[in-house]
């Protein structure tokens, strides 16, 4: 083979002559028959210079890691080719296609010259063409299955566990599988009548409850999560924690929703920390109100006598761990 290399930045053009196989194995080979050229301008054949092999030991070296190497003119490959072979081991078994679309452009797309490029192509068309299905075969993906049943227009089924983990005051990623809780939707504005009265109709005395609301014109999505009754008696709960009247939707501190009309007057986040909801007035679109269900037959019944009741037998059963020790001792087996 001959090789051809431009200097960078200039017209000077190097190259040789290695009349032997190129191969990955680590070691000099022998011959007499290499040289390399120079040409100190490429655009003029006059200034070409020529030098044959001194030492027929050290005439042409192979390596996996290097280039066109003969003699003292050594090409070791840069670190993105270095990068690339070591990435080609473990590429199948990275889930590329589970990765979410920002994480890809920002911490995937950014090494498209060091991976295969018709997975790249494949991972674009993945992500930008509607309803494309991918042309390769995937390996099953590691991601949880978290197709929990929720009847739902505003959160989706990914949701679920974070929300679910709030509730019991766990780390955000407590419930991957087994979820303890059902959701049980008990009243949409957009279906049921946006008037406070439909949502008093539809919620009032089913004990815990999740509400979730979109801001309008944006992709925001405020909630909370109101362990006590709703009802249409004037009822202040733990000095200003939940808010209950006639007029009012799901109220939370400082919080309101009066006659449809939400506001935030936050007061230094002296009733619920300052979380990013929209301060002063704001517009919803349409909010959804779903009942908390304990999936054990034993605690749905107990749950639904009350959630104070609740509370104060969880106390007295097993104060020291709900999660653990009262589904050993009391819950039915079963897998959620």
């Amino acid at each position: 083979t001959i090789w051809v290399a431009k200097i960078k930045d200039s017209t000077q053009i190097i190259g040789g002559y290695n009349p032997l196989d190129w191969d990955e194995v680590s070691y000099w080979k022998t011959t007499g028959d290499s040289f390399i050229f120079n040409f100190t301008d490429g655009k003029n054949i006059s200034t070409s210079k020529v030098s044959y092999v001194n030492n027929r030991k050290y005439a042409v070296f192979c390596h996996d890691t290097y280039g066109p190497t003969m003699g003292n003119l050594h090409c070791y490959l840069n670190d993105i080719i270095r990068v690339e072979r070591e990435l080609y081991r473990f590429i199948p078994l990275i889930r590329f296609y589970d990765i979410e679309p920002t994480d890809f452009f920002y911490k995937v797309y950014c090494y498209k010259d060091v991976l295969p490029q018709d997975l790249i192509h494949g991972l674009l068309e993945y992500h930008m063409v509607p309803d494309i299905k991918s042309k390769v075969n995937l390996s099953p993906s590691r991601k949880p299955n978290l197709k929990y049943p929720l009847d739902s227009t505003l959160i989706k089924s990914n949701h679920f566990p974070l929300l679910v983990s709030w509730i019991d005051k766990k780390y955000s990623s407590h419930y991957r599988k087994n979820v303890p809780y059902d959701f049980k939707l008990l009243y949409r504005s957009s279906q049921d009548g946006v008037d406070t009265l439909s949502f008093h109709k539809n919620c009032d005395n089913k004990g815990a409850t999740i509400w979730v609301a979109k801001i309008k014109n944006s992709t925001q999505i405020i909630g909370g999560y109101n362990p006590l009754d709703w009802n249409v008696g004037y009822v202040n709960k733990q000095g200003t924690a939940v808010f209950c009247h006639g007029n009012f939707g799901p109220t939370m501190g400082n919080l309101h929703c009066y006659l449809n009309a939400w506001s935030n007057f936050d007061r230094n986040g002296d009733r619920y920390p300052n979380i990013g909801i929209p301060e002063n007035n704001f517009e919803v679109e349409y909010y959804e109100v779903f009942q908390v269900l304990i999936k054990n037959k034993f605690f749905e019944k107990l749950w639904l006598s009350g959630p104070l009741k609740f509370q104060d037998e969880m106390d007295r059963i097993a104060p020291w761990n709900f999660q653990n020790e009262v589904d050993a001792k009391y819950a039915e087996e079963e897998e959620f």
